[in-house]
């Protein structure tokens, strides 16, 4: 997987999010490619603690992170992360330092040029959609690499908001970061959703699960510059809907998913988005989800 560096608007590029380490981490992936460390790496214990070991390195307080993960402690915890200070809070032993690793480690939000140019020469500080918001990591990511981002996250499972509510509050952000306990739709109403998930809490009509308020988000997207749509498949209504054509959102990322997508979810979200006049750079993709940056053509400099 491709992944483009971390920039601060202060300082410059700053280096890629997979650097987590330096020359020691680069010494241990190259021993980690000999055909006797992968004998011993494939074993399951050793993926996992390999897998929280490098979960760890994304926070300041790594070895109560490796403890309370190992020893399978359970409750919501606060950390500081190791980039920039800022406080977050995790459940351990769920899915929470999986997506802690995918932010955090591997960088799945660091923007390509025409997107992060754009936000860093409006001039002001962006209007931001979240749609999926989960624990808040990805407002964390927004407010500290554009300060005073003004973010809208929507997010229906009450426990994934509880957490992300705690990180709003210690990161001192509610005058501009507002959560919306609804679930993303093209409509208003009610959905049935699957709670409990944590990162894959979902729409889920065959599931028998409970109902949960659905917002329209259009009005939201028009406003913004810039929306991360991540939604474990309540994403085609909205990338379907006639409106979708016309968004005037300049940029946002979209993680797409096989759940409810009634074709390849990889070519169909490629294709919805050209259709709406986006340039797209896929960033990764697997047979069931991937994630695709997208921009309008006018956010590109000319070059010559």
């Amino acid at each position: 997987m491709s992944r483009h560096p971390v920039q601060d608007s202060a300082a410059g590029p700053a280096a890629p999010a997979t650097q987590v380490g330096g020359s020691i981490l680069a010494a241990l992936q190259r021993v980690a490619r000999t055909r006797p460390a992968q004998a011993v790496l494939g074993r399951p214990r050793v993926e996992r603690l390999i897998a929280t070991g490098l979960e760890a390195l994304t926070v300041r307080e790594s070895p109560r992170f490796v403890g309370r993960e190992l020893f399978r402690r359970k409750g919501v915890y606060r950390y500081r992360l190791r980039s920039s200070g800022r406080p977050i809070h995790v459940r351990h032993n769920t899915g929470d330092p999986v997506v802690l690793h995918e932010v955090f480690y591997e960088g799945h939000y660091d923007m390509p040029e025409p997107v992060w140019s754009y936000l860093v020469g409006l001039g002001r500080p962006p209007e931001i959609v979240d749609l999926g918001a989960n624990i808040g990591l990805f407002g964390v990511v927004m407010i500290d690499r554009l300060p005073g981002s003004r973010i809208t996250g929507f997010e229906p499972d009450a426990s994934n908001a509880d957490v992300h509510r705690r990180t709003i509050e210690a990161n001192g952000a509610a005058r501009d970061w507002r959560l919306v306990e609804a679930a993303a739709s093209n409509e208003d109403g009610r959905v049935p959703f699957l709670s409990g998930e944590f990162a894959r809490s979902r729409i889920d009509p065959g599931s028998g699960a409970g109902d949960v308020e659905a917002l329209d988000v259009f009005p939201y997207l028009e406003r913004a510059d810039f929306a991360k749509i991540d939604i474990e498949g309540g994403e085609w209504p909205i990338l379907q809907d006639h409106r979708f054509l016309t968004l005037r959102t300049p940029a946002l990322v979209l993680e797409y998913h096989v759940d409810l997508s009634p074709g390849d979810p990889r070519k169909l979200s490629l294709e919805l988005l050209a259709a709406a006049g986006y340039r797209t750079e896929l960033s990764w993709n697997f047979p069931a989800q991937g994630m695709v940056w997208a921009w309008k053509p006018e956010l590109e400099r000319p070059t010559g």
